[in-house]
């Protein structure tokens, strides 16, 4: 006859069985098989560039993870990238990063998504919505760093104007708060907000009423045109935008202002490395596509062996952003040109 401790330990056992089924499910405990055969997904924007190289970090790791992700260009619209965006979640991807273009218009869809699939916004970021991670650059320290191209441009102070895509873009904002509060010489504060349409006298230097574009190059060549007939003073401009820079020196160009104003650029158009080059450019602020790209999708494996959490934020991975200058520019653009392809 078993003794009474031996059949004790045995309920025991039994009863701890019990417990931890449901614990396992909550915590989404997964063989090694089954975490292998998850799909993922990741939709990025037009065939930029950009695109192309953080589609290559991506590709690279999940290579080296064993995973199965499937890659895809949405293009510069909205609504097809939403679409894409609702396909993969309909075909019930474990997780599913995307490179958003707009974080406003997709904040709906993003909280959709993220009920059932872990969801990383990377690039820009969407902190707003329901997203699980972000993996990019601080914009507002972004800013920051074009603040002090500005500076190295100016040393001796002057009028500044600063070139904004979108005026409701959360990331775009810090950028261009980054920048203000570089120049004014404030400490780190990105919950400030300075009015877009003021005048920002900091004495040394004075930051322009903001010219927005919404995302429209021609647009914003109109607003170069305004700006240097009612302002003749302007030192130096600030693209937000990758496109800016290379609006920005054509503009002055026509205007016969081009070495005599200033560039202060964002990303790596390759008009703008030339420019930095010649001399028209004081520097440009970069991201890196491909660590964003490769460390998106070790997010994504890390997040699906833990439970879907509305607890957004705690892992996030920030990259760190680059200034190019004229000493760096040559080697910055043969990497990026071996990446890229483009000449």
């Amino acid at each position: 006859m078993k003794s009474l401790a031996y059949l004790t330990s045995k309920i025991y056992v039994l009863r701890l069985a019990v417990i931890m089924l449901p614990l396992c499910s909550f915590f989404s405990c997964k063989s090694r098989e089954e975490v292998a055969e998850q799909k993922f997904a990741m939709v990025l924007g037009s065939d930029r560039a950009v695109d192309r190289v953080m589609k290559m970090g991506a590709e690279q790791a999940a290579a080296e993870l064993g995973m199965k992700i499937s890659i895809m260009m949405s293009g510069a619209d909205v609504s097809s990238q939403s679409d894409h965006l609702s396909e993969q979640y309909k075909q019930g991807v474990a997780g599913l990063a995307v490179s958003l273009l707009d974080a406003q218009r997709q904040k709906s869809l993003l909280n959709q998504v993220a009920r059932s699939a872990r969801l990383i916004v990377m690039g820009s970021d969407a902190p707003d919505s329901k997203r699980h991670a972000f993996v990019g650059v601080d914009p507002y320290a972004a800013g920051r760093m074009a603040g002090q191209l500005v500076k190295e441009a100016m040393p001796q102070g002057g009028r500044v104007a600063i070139f904004l895509g979108y005026g409701e873009d959360p990331n775009e904002l810090l950028r261009r708060q980054g920048v203000i509060d570089e120049l004014l010489d404030r400490t780190n504060q990105v919950r400030r907000l300075d009015e877009l349409g003021a005048l920002i006298n900091g004495g040394k230097y004075q930051v322009l009423a903001t010219l927005i574009d919404q995302g429209d190059a021609a647009v914003a060549g109109c607003s170069v045109d305004d700006l240097l007939k009612k302002d003749a003073a302007v030192g130096c401009t600030v693209g937000l935008q990758g496109y800016h820079a290379p609006m920005l020196l054509a503009k002055l160009g026509e205007n016969h202002r081009l070495g005599q104003i200033k560039v202060v650029a964002f990303d790596e158009e390759l008009a703008t490395l030339d420019g930095i080059v010649s001399g028209h450019v004081q520097g440009t602020v970069v991201q890196d596509p491909f660590a964003c790209g490769y460390q998106t999708v070790k997010l994504l494996k890390e997040l699906s062996n833990i439970p879907i959490s509305h607890d957004e934020g705690k892992a996030d991975v920030m990259i760190a952003a680059r200034i190019i200058r004229k000493d760096n520019v040559a080697s910055f653009r043969e990497d990026w040109e071996s990446k890229t392809g483009a000449k």
